[in-house]
């Protein structure tokens, strides 16, 4: 009878231990380039919270009735199994699967943010928005220049002023260096 108990327990505390570790790798992790990704669009203002891909109502809902079932929901079937198998700790394994489900959609949407604003769609707005700032500084740069007293421009020494405020060539190239040429009163040759 002991022996069967000493099986038991070994089992029992296997399990555990494994649930352990699905739950403290669970989550579905930023990497560090994701997470600086996401908070360049935050700082940038190009969202202001992220894309709801998941919801985390579902996947805590679903963790909590049966712990598992709202990782298979994210799609992370590693974690889902590893918790659906803690079940055998029933009514405690609601407690640490729901939390871990709320997080790993949030890391999720998260993640489905930054690749919608890099790689899919959402890049031409990030595009447009970084080429708008430029713009801006570009406008600024001229405005206070004329303040001074300073009424001839180059188109180089604007380029120049704009790369020292880190605009990229790709946004540099989309400005229309025709209505600077209006704003300054240059020729479009030294504009």
């Amino acid at each position: 009878m002991m022996k069967i108990f000493n099986s038991k327990l070994k089992c029992f505390t296997i399990t555990f231990l494994a649930a352990n570790i699905f739950f403290i790798f669970g989550c579905a992790p930023l990497t560090k380039n994701e997470e600086a990704q996401y908070a360049k669009l935050l700082n940038e203002g190009v969202v202001a919270e992220p894309l709801s891909k998941k919801s985390k109502w579902a996947a805590g809902t679903l963790d909590f009735i049966i712990p598992g079932v709202g990782h298979y929901y994210l799609g992370e079937w590693g974690t889902g199994t590893g918790l659906f198998l803690s079940n055998i700790f029933w009514p405690l394994s609601p407690f640490w699967a729901t939390p871990t489900a709320v997080v790993a959609t949030e890391n999720i949407n998260k993640r489905h943010t930054v690749e919608y604003f890099t790689l899919g769609e959402g890049k031409d707005l990030v595009a447009k928005k970084d080429m708008e700032k430029c713009y801006k500084i570009a406008n600024d740069y001229i405005e206070v220049q004329k303040q001074n007293g300073k009424n001839d421009f180059t188109k180089n020494e604007i380029v120049q002023f704009l790369f020292m405020q880190n605009c990229t060539s790709d946004n540099v190239k989309g400005i229309d260096w025709n209505i600077f040429e209006s704003k300054t009163g240059s020729s479009h040759k030294q504009i």
